[in-house]
């Protein structure tokens, strides 16, 4: 019932009393003596043991034992009791010529499980506390974390009796073993539980606290003597998980334990050579270095060249994954040696995955393996069953161009292309992107055998974004992959991997190669592609060069005009034009100017269109055509948003540059107030609103700037980064000119600071000449006066 209510969700306490201690060797009659006996006369009602119908009688039973009737079942747990109990029940006989079951027969009987064989107790027994019903809902209960410390430990007790059952499944057996502690796993290893204990300690010994609990009950000890033994695979298995996750240190005390010789023997038998290769590749410093020195290896290689290759190539490819032992095959001249194995069904697949490890860090190897024949064994893999072995291997390979030629030569593009359909596909695309890079011809075959559509689902993978695009971006070099780009209507794909910062490079390439070969500038129903991959792109110096070369700029003003394109092509402009004087020009000459201004309008695009027109008037047209384009109150209003406000002022400046004319206009639109508050903004946009401040300066302004007590904030300027320093002594130059502003500069010791920064980091050193001037002439007039009181 406990277990019932604890699988509904009812969790019990701990019990507040000590553990019942039982003597199972004998009865208990306390309540068949004195006071209890004297009980059994009173004239209560008694259920009567014999009959069905519960009918009572007064007739006292003095301690009898039960009756027994046809039918009624008796709880197992009476096997488990020892021999010398002999229970008081009685049996009573359906017919006249039953037979009378004997109870000696099953007494103590119960942890063999004997009992079950007994002849005719098999439909006497209630068989309960062997029902395995519960075990699945006990284990999940255990995994899921939901039962308490005492219900574990409950739940714990049931699974011990369970597993000690020998009639119990062995899947329940190997799933109950998976909770048990690391120091009773231990013994198992020599119980016929061992398959399974070991199958569990390989996993739980990769914890460091149970790996430290095992090697402190002696598990390593028991691991020696079963690999001097029968259980040599059990052994095995624990071992390789247990050098794998150790220390160097604890790999020291395995080995002195005596696993190294006995390892080193078993790689010269047929069962256990690949199990024992596992366990010596985890090695590591000093030991890793000894086996590699040793002539271990030397022996597998004259093995495999004798011929046994299928039982040597699998115990290789384990050691491959050290490096000093891969370093040893290397001079044991591997390479060469197994072509034989790529030829036989039974080694290829590990003889494949040796290449691949040896050819990712050595050039030496890669070499070797191009110039031998190896190449055309790996490609012909690629239809059989052990693919995925060729592929890692030709992917280690391509990195070597002579190989990639050699690939191809092998006809493997066929093969590589319907790898893209399968779990290996990644690596396969990449095989195909460097055979495609440099070659005509392989992009043109990639292409006739249909690689575009699997890659170009393969953008919806993240795991395999960035390579499927790389190889897309080369496909699409060729007219012919272009074309089909655009007839199976993929550019939407890659105008989202636009997204993704590990393949947006190659998708902002593969879009701007579609738009200057195919003119998709031209096409309306790829503007929002060309655009978007132009934005991207304009931000690399060469490609800026290659879209001014491919008269791209008209195509760009033009959708500026559009709604869903302008944004882009706008940021694409500001790129060009911002480094490229011809890209000024183009822009201009093609009246970028009125479509910007009408982007003003716009808060999303009116950033970017203010950036972009300041750019555009550091050239004297440029700010002709904005002058013209009446726009300064748009611009005075930027100056209120946080990410306009910078490109504002620098606009504001430029523009003030022109004449009064424009100078009076800003100042009747009350940009000064803003500006002056624009000073105390901590971010560059301080910079950019003193240098419009300065651009804009005329006597009312200065007076301004004065009534707003601006000098101590241009002194901390003096010690900021060099533009906002010289634009700060520049403005102090012409405030010096004011009687006020003169006496506010001598309070603050402004000729001191000045003085010492002459040789400081300020490139203004005419401006800080003009300070000081002004200054010595205000103490001139201040000594005359004093005297002349």
């Amino acid at each position: 019932m406990e277990q019932e209510a604890l699988i509904a969700g009812l969790h019990f306490l701990p019990p507040v009393i000590n553990d019942w201690t039982i003597d199972g060797s004998a009865p208990h009659d306390t309540l068949r003596d004195g006071v209890w006996r004297a009980l059994e006369l009173l004239p209560i009602a008694h259920e009567r043991q014999t009959s069905r119908t519960g009918a009572s009688i007064g007739r006292p039973h003095l301690g009898e034992g039960r009756v027994i009737l046809p039918g009624q079942k008796i709880h197992v747990s009476v096997a488990f009791k020892s021999q010398g109990y002999v229970p008081k029940a009685v049996f009573q006989k359906a017919t006249p010529d039953s037979a009378t079951p004997n109870w000696a027969d099953i007494l103590g009987k119960g942890p063999s499980g004997g009992f079950r064989t007994v002849e005719g107790w098999k439909d006497l027994l209630a068989l309960d506390i062997f029902g395995t019903s519960s075990l699945s809902a006990l284990i999940k209960m255990l995994r899921d974390g939901r039962a308490t410390a005492y219900d574990r430990a409950q739940i714990l007790d049931r699974l011990r009796f369970l597993r000690s059952q020998p009639d119990l499944e062995v899947s329940a057996r190997a799933q109950i073993l998976e909770f048990l502690p690391v120091d009773e796993l231990i013994p198992l290893l020599g119980s016929k539980d061992c398959p399974w204990a070991a199958q569990t300690l390989s996993v739980v010994v990769m914890k460091d606290d149970a790996r430290g609990e095992f090697i402190e009950n002696g598990g390593v000890e028991v691991l020696i003597e079963m690999l001097d033994g029968k259980d040599l695979h059990s052994a095995l298995l624990v071992l390789k998980t247990l050098m794998r996750y150790s220390t160097t240190e604890t790999q020291v005390k395995i080995l002195e334990a005596g696993a190294l010789p006995l390892l080193v023997r078993l790689l010269e038998t047929e069962s256990c050579c690949a199990a024992a290769a596992a366990a010596l590749s985890s090695l590591q410093g000093g030991l890793s270095l000894e086996f590699a020195k040793s002539d271990a290896i030397p022996k597998l290689l004259r093995r495999g060249r004798s011929g046994k290759w299928d039982v040597v190539a699998e115990a290789l490819a384990w050691l491959t994954h050290n490096a000093n032992a891969k370093t040893r095959m290397i001079k044991a001249n591997v390479v060469f040696a197994l072509i034989p194995a790529l030829k036989e069904e039974g080694s290829e697949k590990f003889a494949a995955e040796i290449l691949a490890k040896l050819a990712q860090d050595s050039e030496s190897c890669r070499k070797s393996i191009t110039s031998s024949n190896i190449i055309p064994l790996l490609v012909a893999m690629l239809n059989g069953k052990h693919s995925k072995s060729s592929v890692e291997a030709l992917h280690s390979l391509v990195s070597y161009p002579p190989a990639c030629k050699k690939i191809d030569s092998a006809r493997a593009i066929p093969a590589l292309v319907t790898m893209l359909q399968e779990t290996i596909r990644g690596q396969a695309a990449y095989i195909l992107a460097c055979l495609a890079y440099d070659d005509t011809e392989a992009r043109a075959n990639t292409i006739r055998n249909d690689a575009i559509p699997p890659l170009a689902d393969m953008l919806n993978s993240e795991a395999d974004r960035a390579v499927a695009m790389e190889t897309l971006k080369c496909l699409i070099w060729h007219d012919e992959g272009r074309i089909q780009f655009l007839t199976d209507d993929t550019i939407p794909l890659l105008v989202n991997t636009l997204n993704y910062t590990d393949s947006r490079r190659d998708a902002a390439f593969a879009l701007a190669c579609v738009a200057e070969k195919m003119s998709m500038l031209k096409v309306p129903t790829d503007w929002t592609a060309a655009t978007q991959a132009l934005r991207w792109l304009a931000r690399d110096g060469r490609a800026r060069k290659r879209i001014v070369e491919s008269n791209g700029i008209p195509g760009l003003v033009s959708t500026l005009k559009i709604s869903k394109t302008r944004l882009n092509a706008a940021w694409t402009l500001m790129w060009l034009a911002q480094s490229d004087e011809q890209a000024q020009e183009e822009c201009l000459h093609y009246e970028v100017i009125a479509p910007l201004v009408q982007m003003l309008d716009s808060s999303l695009e009116c950033a970017i269109a203010i950036e972009t027109l300041q750019v555009l008037s550091r050239g004297i047209d440029g700010k002709l055509q904005i002058i013209r384009a009446n726009i300064l109150p748009a611009i005075v209003s930027a100056l209120r948003h946080a990410a306009m406000r910078k490109h504002a002022a620098n606009l504001l400046a430029g523009l003030a540059e022109y004449g009064p004319s424009q100078i009076n206009q800003i100042v009747a639109l009350q940009a000064i107030s803003t500006l002056l508050e624009m000073l105390k903004d901590p971010t560059a946009a301080r910079s950019s609103a003193l240098a419009a401040i300065h651009a804009i300066a005329s006597n009312g302004i200065l007076v301004v700037i004065l009534e707003s007590n601006l000098i101590p904030d241009l002194l901390e300027f003096l010690a900021d980064e060099d533009d906002i320093a010289d634009r700060a002594i520049g403005m102090l130059a012409m405030l010096a000119s004011k009687d006020d502003a003169r006496t506010i500069m001598v309070q603050n010791n402004v000729a001191i600071k000045l003085g010492s920064m002459i040789s400081a980091k300020i490139t203004s050193h005419e401006a800080v000449a003009v300070v000081l001037y002004e200054l010595s002439k205000h103490a001139h007039s201040t000594v005359s006066s004093t005297k002349a009181a």
